[in-house]
């Protein structure tokens, strides 16, 4: 819930963030896309990064890289280099996203596996959407950037570190832990 409410009180406002500094809708435009670009080949080597070190350490790399690129948004004026940056966010969501649905696979049983994914969305796509954007806009009004990003990126940070403590099962934590034998839908 932390890093979903961060990032929807981040995301939610790049727009805003690279036209005040004085970008206009290309940049904006190729921000939004480049993250979307990036998360795509993320996702697809998620698994290997899953069995090389461990959902754990995947997850909460996600969620630093969320946290790092957020404090870039805010403390960055270039609106060129903002829109550029829009990048981690999609190596973000691609790691935390697809080990995610890991993570509620292994500690669910399978009878379970839709009802933790979609309390997994509702926390994602709709808790954290709802309370971030509300919060952000409150923030960026009133505080500014700095302060919206900051906070963001602590809030990130905090779910990271919760995340890190949560996660520390072994069968999330230690490296080399295949999942089950299941046949590959598309290969």
């Amino acid at each position: 819930m932390l890093v979903w409410v961060g990032f929807n009180a981040a995301w939610n406002f790049i727009s805003l963030k690279i036209v005040s500094e004085g970008g206009g809708p290309l940049l904006i435009g190729i921000g939004t896309a480049l993250g979307g670009l990036i998360e795509v080949p993320t996702m697809r080597t998620s698994s290997r990064l899953h069995t090389r070190w461990g959902l754990r350490r995947v997850y909460v790399l996600g969620a630093c890289i969320y946290a790092v690129g957020f404090l870039l948004w805010g403390l960055i004026d270039d609106p060129t280099i903002v829109s550029l940056l829009t990048m981690l966010e999609g190596v973000a969501f691609g790691l935390m996203f697809t080990t995610g649905v890991v993570v509620i696979g292994r500690l669910l049983p399978e009878t379970l596996y839709s009802t933790g994914n979609s309390i997994l969305g509702m926390v994602a796509l709709g808790l954290g959407p709802i309370i971030g954007a509300g919060i952000g806009g409150y923030v960026y009004q009133h505080a500014g950037t700095v302060v919206l990003y900051s906070g963001a990126s602590a809030l990130a940070l905090a779910g990271a570190i919760v995340a890190w403590f949560a996660l520390s099962t072994p069968q999330l934590s230690e490296p080399g832990i295949e999942g089950p034998d299941v046949a590959p839908i598309i290969t």
